[in-house]
């Protein structure tokens, strides 16, 4: 026989999102977009579907005590110049260790994350002198091209 009983299906807006914020209690980025999406669903049935908009009009004061306070920013640790050259000068010289240092040079030098190393081009006028690259940088959500210099 197992203790679990279910739970009594919420009444009104506030029960339902306190039912959204339990499940999310650890995750307070996650909390909050839980609650805006049960929020506009709830908005969407009461003005669409007729549900009573007395129980269930979520307020922003109900939207912002469910939400819960924001953690903490965390700190990063940001490795320095000399930090840097050190782990790159730290690695071995074979052909697997220098893509490791000119990956780690790139994201030093130009700010890139390492997926954004997966979208580097580099333009070759002959096998042995590149002439330019096209490397795709960061803008909002989309990576954008943006020319940079070789040589």
């Amino acid at each position: 026989m197992s203790n679990w009983a279910p739970l009594a299906p919420p009444v009104n807006a506030r029960e339902l999102l306190s039912h959204v914020a339990e499940k999310w209690q650890d995750y307070p980025r996650r909390r909050e977009v839980a609650i805006n999406a049960v929020s506009k669903f709830l908005d969407y049935a009461i003005e669409v579907h007729g549900l009573p908009a007395e129980s269930w009009t979520v307020t922003a004061r109900v939207a912002k005590q469910m939400k819960g306070t924001k953690p903490k920013r965390r700190i990063v640790a940001t490795p320095t110049d000399a930090e840097l050259i050190r782990l790159i000068d730290s690695l071995p010289n074979d052909v697997r260790c220098q893509r490791w240092k000119n990956a780690l040079r790139l994201m030093a030098l130009y700010g890139l994350r390492p997926e954004e190393l997966n979208h580097l081009v580099c333009k070759r006028a002959s096998l042995h002198k590149p002439t330019g690259a096209v490397l795709y940088l960061r803008e909002g959500l989309w990576l954008q091209p943006r020319p940079i210099r070789v040589g």
